[in-house]
């Protein structure tokens, strides 16, 4: 029994796909054993009274559409007032299917990706099982919400300096927060060698700037008007446009008639490839994109940003001087037309900066971290029930 692999149980929600991402990022850099043995639980659909369970559908809908309402709701849930109201509604809505989950999944080691399963889970933790430890992995790059942070947690691993500081002002003793960076895909890391293969193999041109478009896994963000200013701006580019599930807005670029060459894409799982493959992205400020476009060494044009959490975002990579705003399709050409006009060496300085601001190895040095708090801790419980997040074959 002392050989079993120890079981990692996962704690987030399904607002946004950067929880899940970074979660998945992790387990993909554990040994395979840990992977198969590594659970995943939406805690709000799974351990939520209803209607809450389906808060998770609401968040896109919220951000996009309603940024105002959201930048409202975010600045009061980080009053001490409105942390202590959050908290208490969380209790009475998420408590009793969280320490439901605590109990039916039990882990050797829990590991929270999510601001909403810290404070709560830890308390749990330590009445029914003080014995395993619960790490925080901050997923939000620099504006990271105060709910992120509870001084009860046993580790506390963050992707920013900036959120460092937070952890620290909100209690969390300094000896508990490390800084790791932000896990995204263990792929992002030895591709940059592969660039000129990868370009050939995507078609495209060695002539020609690759600007690649994103927005996000649902497409939003005026993915359309961004690619027709570029199509018509008279530069030597090209575009690399991702719609993600936006199956209407993928139809209509694919059949639109376009002056400079353009490859359109729906849903990728290919997006190391793609940003590798290409000289600079506008993309919405999204903690894991912004990650990513980073450790690909890519100039960030910053099409929008959800108020509270994504402006640190906007601010740490324009400070670290690899991007800029460009909130509209006009601005972003002018930025885009000046990067190329001042000198050839201007991309190059950008990506530079990029790629020195990037935590490309996030991902494998937060699960070295978990292995060495696992050991510190001794012989497993024994009596789990598992749930594989990577069934086999997958």
């Amino acid at each position: 029994m002392a050989d079993r692999v120890p079981r990692m149980l996962f704690l987030m929600s399904d607002t946004g796909g950067g929880h899940r991402a970074a979660a998945e990022a992790i387990c993909l850099a554990l040994p395979d054993s840990f992977q198969s043995q590594a659970m995943l639980i939406d805690f709000l659909a799974e351990g939520s009274r209803p209607p809450f369970d389906q808060i998770g559908r609401l968040y896109r809908p919220t951000v996009d559409y309603a940024p105002l309402l959201w930048a409202a709701l975010f600045r009061f849930t980080s009053s001490a007032m409105g942390l202590r109201a959050s908290l208490a509604l969380l209790e009475r809505v998420s408590g009793p299917g969280i320490a439901r989950i605590l109990r039916n999944h039990r882990a050797d080691l829990v590991i929270s990706v999510h601001p909403l399963t810290n404070h709560i889970p830890a308390q749990i933790l330590h009445r029914i099982v003080p014995e395993v430890p619960l790490v925080t992995v901050v997923t939000d790059l620099a504006t990271a919400h105060p709910l992120w942070f509870c001084p009860d947690v046993d580790h506390c691993l963050v992707p920013s300096i900036e959120a460092q500081r937070r952890a620290l002002r909100a209690g969390i003793p300094a000896a508990k927060v490390r800084v790791a960076g932000l896990p995204i895909s263990p792929a992002f890391t030895g591709l940059a060698k592969k660039r000129d293969h990868l370009r050939q193999a995507l078609g495209l041109s060695p002539d020609r700037y690759a600007i690649l478009i994103v927005g996000g896994g649902e497409g939003m963000g005026h993915l359309d008007r961004f690619a027709a200013a570029l199509d018509n701006c008279g530069l030597p580019i090209q575009l690399v446009i991702v719609a993600g599930r936006n199956e209407r807005l993928q139809a209509r670029l694919t059949k639109q008639t376009w002056n400079v060459p353009t490859i359109v894409y729906g849903f990728v799982h290919n997006m190391p490839e793609l940003m590798t493959a290409c000289d600079a992205i506008i993309t919405k400020a999204g903690p894991g994109t912004v990650s990513e476009a980073l450790a690909a060494g890519l100039p960030i044009l910053f099409s929008g940003y959800i108020p509270g959490q994504e402006e640190g975002n906007v601010a740490y990579v324009i400070e670290g001087e690899a991007g800029a705003m460009a909130p509209t399709p006009e601005l972003a050409v002018a930025r885009l037309r000046a990067w190329l006009a001042e000198s050839p060496q201007t991309l190059l300085t950008l990506s530079e900066n990029a790629r020195r601001l990037a935590h490309p190895r996030a991902a494998k040095e937060i699960a070295q971290i978990l292995l060495n708090i696992q050991n510190r801790t001794g012989a497993p419980p024994q009596g789990f029930t598992a749930r594989r997040l990577f069934p086999k074959g997958s």
